[in-house]
């Protein structure tokens, strides 16, 4: 995935699946056992703002969306 997606490829994924990126990480993260604590150190971001997209009261930047939908695809593989 890195580097082989164009910047009009992520906005598009970006506005049409945030949220289903999101769920899926919370799916992730249960599945896995993945503490929020670890997974917002992987996505660099504090681990209180994590708790706070995954619980949509914020919306992440793009920057912060790119690592989510890479931790995801990662995972996933």
């Amino acid at each position: 995935i890195h580097g082989r997606m164009t910047a009009i490829y992520l906005k598009l994924i970006m506005e049409v699946n945030m949220d289903d990126y999101i769920r899926r990480l919370q799916q992730l993260r249960n599945e896995k056992n993945i503490s929020l604590e670890a997974c917002a150190d992987k996505l660099d971001m504090q681990p209180a703002f994590l708790s706070m997209i995954e619980r949509g009261e914020m919306i992440p930047t793009k920057k912060q969306m790119n690592s989510i939908m890479e931790f995801v695809l990662d995972e996933i593989n």
